[in-house]
């Protein structure tokens, strides 16, 4: 399952020449869309059933003041345009959002307007872990996570609707296990010339 860096993306272009490509994946295009706007979709629901109710209100004479109602009907719509606008950046969303798991790191790539990247080295995770909401189970997906007890922004670290995701999770624990326990390895007991320093990580 690994493969070399081919540049063919900005964020394989910070992939050093030494780093090798475990696993290169994006999020499953109809689930990733579905559980970015599901949240926005409930929400203006909820708001339209308002807007109707003012519209009806206007209608039959029980808002007196009509600039008081023009001002609730603005109010109700910031969500439906907020709505509006995720659909519109939706694709572009997808589009943008790219994980790359190497022999080294992890690396994440995302953003609706602007590209943004994260990267993750796998001495600063503190666990990972599967999950699935019920919009993934319905697209036979998953998300893993990256818990990383020094970050704030945990959401930044994480792999949304992947297939095969039980295998995906199988290789980057056994990456983290194996990287994780060479690193904490007690020095004392490393020898003068240790032949393991600086030597290549190849996952079986």
């Amino acid at each position: 399952m690994q493969e070399r860096s081919t540049g063919n993306s900005i964020i394989e272009r910070l992939i050093n020449e030494d780093e090798t490509i475990i696993w290169k994946g994006k999020p499953q295009k109809k689930a990733f869309k579905l559980q970015k706007i599901m949240p926005y979709l409930i929400i203006s629901l909820f708001f339209g059933t308002g807007i109707v109710g003012v519209i009806k209100a206007i209608i039959e004479g029980e808002i007196e003041l009509f600039t008081m109602g023009i001002i609730m009907l603005s109010l109700l719509s910031i969500p439906i345009i907020i709505l509006l606008v995720n659909l519109f950046t939706l694709e572009r969303s997808w589009n943008n959002e790219l994980y790359i798991v190497t022999d080294k790191r992890i690396f994440f790539q995302y953003g609706q307007i602007f590209v943004r990247y994260n990267t993750l080295y796998y001495k600063d995770i503190g666990s990972v872990s599967l999950y699935k909401n019920a919009i993934e189970n319905m697209f036979h997906v998953g998300s893993i996570n990256f818990y990383v007890p020094s970050s704030l922004d945990h959401n930044s670290h994480r792999f949304y609707c992947i297939e095969n995701v039980s295998q995906i999770y199988s290789i980057i624990q056994k990456a983290v296990i194996d990287i994780q326990t060479d690193i904490e390895y007690p020095n004392q007991l490393r020898p003068d010339e240790n032949p393991g320093y600086n030597t290549q990580y190849r996952p079986k």
